[in-house]
């Protein structure tokens, strides 16, 4: 992961190998992971340099569960 902001939250709560990437390049990526807390929750993930703000359609084309748009 290219976010060290992100990279902890996976690494505290991530459940699994490694985030799935739906976007990446060098200004933003938008990624999903599955957290536990007390119980399993999806995460999105957006890093973006210049305004945050994800990619909706992005999101809604690959599904993410739990994502309520």
């Amino acid at each position: 992961m290219n976010s060290l902001s992100s990279s902890l939250a996976f690494k505290a709560f991530g459940d699994g190998d490694e985030p799935e990437y739906i976007s990446q390049d060098l200004y933003y990526s938008t990624f999903c992971f599955t957290a536990r807390f007390k119980q399993l929750m999806p995460v999105v993930g957006i890093r973006h340099m210049s305004r945050f703000k994800p990619d909706v359609q992005l999101i809604k084309k690959h599904g993410i569960k739990g994502a309520n748009w």
